[in-house]
């Protein structure tokens, strides 16, 4: 018996955690409207999450440039409108949606690892000493 309930506990709360990590996942697949990513597709200059200790919840800011202007515009949405999308095309320039109130933000990775190719020649094989 007390086995049996050991079981369902460690199930239940399992469980609790599993549906709990997958809470926020559902902020990663929002997309912008079809008639905002055509009208309101813009530069995006830098997008940045700021930290303030005293705020309730964090703030951003978004930085960009309308279509053939050279001005750059900040706004700063709360991070619950801030949808952020990794582009997988490291060439590709980053960018900003806006649909509404909410800002959705393509931009490359942070950082990336060379996988590419390359030829050398192996001159010294010698210890490196300190």
């Amino acid at each position: 018996m007390r086995k049996s309930f050991l079981l369902l506990t460690a199930l239940v709360i399992s469980a609790s955690i599993a549906l709990g990590a997958c809470e926020d996942s559902s902020k990663d697949t929002k997309k912008p409207s079809e008639e905002a990513a055509k009208k309101h597709k813009m530069e995006l200059v830098y997008y940045e999450v700021l930290n303030n200790g005293d705020a309730d919840d964090a703030k951003t800011d978004v930085a960009y440039r309308d279509k053939g202007s050279s001005k750059i515009k900040h706004y700063h949405p709360s991070l619950d409108h801030v949808y952020e999308h990794i582009l997988s095309d490291g060439n590709e320039k980053p960018y900003v949606v806006k649909d509404g109130k909410k800002f959705f933000i393509y931009r490359p990775p942070y950082m990336t690892y060379g996988d590419d190719d390359f030829s050398g020649k192996v001159e010294d094989k010698s210890d490196v000493k300190k």
